[in-house]
């Protein structure tokens, strides 16, 4: 059966109703056919907050990090998703860099409110 979903919808229907696995897999079926482009890289990053919700912070790391990377076009999902990964991590520097670049320097504080949450779930 085929899920013809774009990445919107994925978050929508999937994500945000905390269904993590199934959007994960859902994702890397669209991204397996979906050409280089806009849609392409909002199915990464959604991929990414998946892995990243499911605790897989590497490969949450390496999707988000490829989504930014090959994108013309700024990638915010994505780059919120390295912000998170940079505060779980510990990663002071990284996440004051992101921050600039998402032009919001008042994330770091929520930065650092992740990072003490994740340390207290833990």
């Amino acid at each position: 059966m085929s899920d013809a979903r774009d990445a919107a919808a994925l978050r929508r229907d999937l994500y945000d109703d905390d269904h993590f696995s199934e959007c994960a897999e859902l994702c890397r079926r669209r991204i397996y056919v979906t050409s280089a482009g806009p849609e392409l890289f909002a199915l990464q990053a959604l991929l990414a907050w998946c892995y990243y919700q499911a605790d897989s912070i590497d490969s949450a790391h390496e999707v988000a990090t490829n989504a930014v990377r090959e994108s013309i076009e700024p990638q915010t999902w994505a780059l919120e998703c390295l912000f998170a990964i940079a505060a779980v991590r510990g990663e002071d520097e990284e996440m004051s860099r992101l921050a600039v670049e998402l032009g919001d320097t008042a994330v770091v504080l929520s930065g650092r409110i992740i990072r003490a949450l994740k340390a207290l779930a833990d």
